[in-house]
């Protein structure tokens, strides 16, 4: 199977997170560009099932659960993500892939700080570990440098047009208001010890539901962009991506549904409990 490793900047795209985090060579903006007043603070709950496998892949059912909150903090935004996916093969044998992630992003878009743990089980993946670090650049649009603590001490240098996960959500939302079509840059998320990944999103027409239809959760139906994002090893000049997603992104930052494309299957997230949080007294 392909690298089932959750990406978190792909997340937040409403997901600031689903991913969702996601938000890519970069027009240096600056993140004060998106109205940050829309962005409602929440908790997200998904169910995830297997939507549809790649005939050989061996895969028969996929299911799992995904929460997401994304919260204000006056000085920059907090962002916890938690997952758990269960794949059945046709032998029978299932794999667990787990993992939860906690960041901090200073509302400029300068200063990051990132804890990520995850775990595998089953059939012949047995793996456990921990990522923790900070990292700064120097402005929008420029350089920058991202300093690991865990699982050991490395220092790895960002390279120009790096964007932090949140700034890229509310890049991503403030070109779907613009009626801009595409985003193309490097983000990092810390999710793993090495640099950013690049990252191309095409933001299709507004339309007034997601394909599943307003879920029941939420109090009232908004219009929502849909938006697909393409993940690719930034030290790689690949072809192919390694991690699909598709999200359909409201202008308060919520995300109702949201698909992820892990080669071998794909899996679809239908929203099902959503919580608003208190925004910050600043």
């Amino acid at each position: 199977m392909r690298n089932m490793r959750m990406n978190a900047a792909g997340l937040r795209a409403g997901l600031t997170g689903l991913v969702v985090a996601c938000a890519v060579p970069w027009l240096p903006t600056n993140v004060a560009a998106a109205d940050k007043s829309d962005i409602v603070p929440h908790r997200a709950g998904y169910e995830l099932r297997l939507d549809k496998a790649r005939s050989g892949s061996g895969v028969v059912d996929v299911s799992g659960v995904l929460s997401y909150d994304w919260a204000d903090s006056c000085d920059g935004w907090i962002i916890e993500q938690r997952y758990v996916m269960q794949v059945i093969r046709g032998d029978g044998s299932p794999v667990q892939i787990s993992a939860s992630y906690a960041n901090w992003e200073s509302k400029d878009g300068l200063r990051y700080r990132f804890y990520v743990k995850r775990s595998t089980t089953g059939g012949e993946a047995q793996e456990d570990g921990e990522v923790e670090g900070k990292a700064t650049l120097e402005r929008i649009g420029g350089p920058g440098v991202a300093v690991f603590e865990k699982p050991g001490k490395k220092t790895i240098k960002l390279p120009a047009g790096t964007s932090f996960p949140t700034a890229h959500t509310l890049d991503l939302m403030r070109k779907a208001v613009a009626g801009e079509k595409f985003d193309r840059r490097p983000v990092f998320d810390g999710a793993e010890v090495k640099g950013p990944s690049m990252m191309s999103a095409f933001i299709l027409p507004q339309r007034p539901l997601p394909p599943g239809g307003n879920p029941k959760v939420l109090p009232t139906a908004q219009p929502v962009w849909p938006v697909s994002i393409a993940v690719f090893p930034q030290e790689e000049k690949a072809a192919m991506p390694e991690f699909e997603m598709s999200i359909y992104l409201q202008k308060n930052g919520v995300v109702p549904e949201l698909t992820m494309n892990y080669g071998d299957f794909t899996v679809r997230g239908r929203l099902k409990l959503f919580e608003p949080l208190k925004k910050a007294k600043c």
